[in-house]
């Protein structure tokens, strides 16, 4: 008789990636699906990345690359770490993954074992978590106030950490709730990490770039650098450059960690594919900055829109994102209603009830540590964006009270 593993048993499906089967699932079937689940630009990839990764292809770079990924991408990470935040790093404390996602895997399997802890601050990313379970780790929780911004409090990641804490994951701007960290509350995060120099810090910064009214994108690093020798950065190409499906990221950090990171690279997938590094070079090159401009005026007319019409529901709030491309609706108002006698205890039964009746795909916020909320990707057409919301104002209008 085949037996799973314990650790295949306790990870749970992507709810992101669940809601987007989902709503192929009904496309397939003719069901005409708006879609605000995916957390992917509709944006293509510019030419000129295309043009690299063809023109490498066309010169034969298409066998084994370095595990850590080609030397040229990796110089030209550094120089980005230079010239965007003032940080200095050498290409072998730079590791190149397949997507940002393997990056912070390989960072769990590095800095966790068995029975240690790693501190998230939510709302946040749904898969956080289960590369924790996945290293044999246990997630502590620090929950960030819709009433404070999401920006989370500095004294209650302090009560958080004991002495089995070896982790502690920081995303700014913040998927799911588009929140951008400012500098006191980066300050006072690094404050109370100084007094626990146990703690191996992760960055994750793969929406730098989508930043919105003239914010400035800062990092622990930049309020810290004294922190630099046990904070790794992780990036990539997947957000800023819509290249989702090159799987292509990065990690920036002490030897000791990305030397450990590529051993752990090289025994599961090896290196990144070696021609899609050559579209990613052309990207830190500065081919793909007009692209990006354009997009990111797209997703500000977009982003002030969806929140307009989602404030405009009855029983609907949503704070304005300063960076991302997501709008984190507060239904809280909305839960114990019930839809044509169906009870809505919970935004995962909201979002059920919301693709079954009106094919309106939507990620549920308790996945991410957030109850009462829900994750709404507008990086889609305004058009998509109108009919997605009437549909949702009508499933609204239909609720009756418990």
């Amino acid at each position: 008789m085949i037996r799973l593993s314990r650790r295949s048993v306790a990870v749970k499906p992507s709810a992101t990636l669940a809601t987007a089967a989902k709503a192929r699932q009904l496309k397939a079937q003719g069901v005409d699906v708006v879609t605000f689940g995916t957390g992917e630009p509709d944006f293509d990839t510019p030419q000129a990345l295309k043009d690299a990764a063809s023109a490498a292809l066309e010169a034969g770079e298409t066998h084994y690359g370095p595990v850590p990924g080609i030397l040229p991408l990796r110089e030209a990470i550094c120089e980005k770490l230079e010239r965007d935040h003032g940080l200095s790093y050498a290409p072998d404390e730079v590791i190149v993954t397949v997507g940002a996602k393997q990056a912070l895997y390989n960072l769990c399997q590095v800095a966790l074992d068995e029975g240690d802890e790693a501190v998230l601050v939510a709302p946040c990313w749904v898969s956080y978590p289960d590369m924790v379970t996945l290293a044999g780790a246990e997630s502590v929780w620090v929950r960030a106030r819709p009433e404070d911004g999401f920006q989370p409090r500095p004294e209650e990641i302090e009560a958080a950490i004991t002495e089995r804490t070896r982790l502690i994951f920081l995303n700014s701007p913040s998927n799911p709730t588009g929140v951008v960290y400012d500098r006191a509350t980066l300050e006072g995060i690094a404050a109370v990490l100084r007094r626990h120099p146990q703690v191996v810090i992760i960055s994750d910064d793969i929406y730098e770039k989508i930043l919105y009214d003239g914010r400035e994108f800062l990092n622990i690093l930049q309020v810290a650098p004294d922190l630099g020798e046990r904070t790794v950065i992780i990036n990539g190409f997947s957000k800023a450059y819509c290249m989702t499906g090159w799987r292509l990221g990065w990690a920036a950090g002490p030897k000791l960690l990305i030397s450990a990171m590529q051993k752990i690279q090289g025994q599961s997938t090896s290196g990144a594919t070696t021609y899609a590094q050559a579209g990613a070079l052309e990207a830190l090159r500065g081919a793909a900055d007009q692209a990006l401009a354009s997009n990111l005026a797209a997703f500000d007319g977009r982003r002030r829109h969806i929140v307009a019409r989602l404030d405009a529901i009855d029983g609907v709030s949503c704070a304005m994102p300063g960076g991302a491309f997501y709008a984190f609706p507060d239904i809280r108002a909305l839960l114990g209603r019930r839809y044509k006698g169906r009870p809505l205890a919970d935004s995962v039964a909201f979002a059920d009830a919301l693709i079954e009746d009106q094919a309106v795909a939507v990620v549920p916020g308790g996945p991410f540590g957030a109850e009462g909320f829900l994750r709404m990707s507008y990086a889609t057409s305004m058009e998509e964006i109108d009919r997605g919301i009437d549909r949702l104002e009508a499933f609204v209008s239909g609720l009756e009270e418990a």
